[in-house]
């Protein structure tokens, strides 16, 4: 754009061919030009601040999928650390059940013997 208008002016000047008309005219596309640069220049501004912005959301959600990945991982560690536990205190319940289970048989036994060798056989 700022190419076309400085080509307009030098045409203008040229085409005008007298220095009264270059003046205004000249002041004029100066004028255009400045207004187009302003614009240029507030749409680089905008450019920038919208990838920066759009950076700083990249950033925002790549914390946030971090953090959410760790929270994930700690919360898989805890229900395998509380199934293990869980496991620990059914086979030691298990075990528990089957010494009681052994005592009474050999108390069962014991009294068995004794009434047997009460009785004579």
């Amino acid at each position: 754009m700022r190419k076309l208008l400085v080509s307009l002016m030098a045409m203008s000047i040229i085409a005008g061919g007298t220095a009264v008309y270059a003046g205004p005219l000249g002041d004029a596309l100066n004028d255009a030009a400045s207004r187009v640069n302003k614009h240029e220049q507030a749409m680089d501004n905008a450019r920038r601040d919208s990838v920066r912005r759009q950076e700083e959301r990249q950033r925002a959600y790549e914390q946030r999928k971090k953090e959410l990945q760790r929270q994930h991982e700690e919360n898989q560690k805890a229900a395998q650390r509380q199934r293990e536990e869980w496991k620990r205190k059914h086979d030691q319940a298990v075990r528990d059940a089957e010494k009681r289970q052994d005592a009474r048989r050999k108390e069962y036994q014991k009294k068995k013997d004794a009434w047997n060798t009460l009785m004579g056989n």
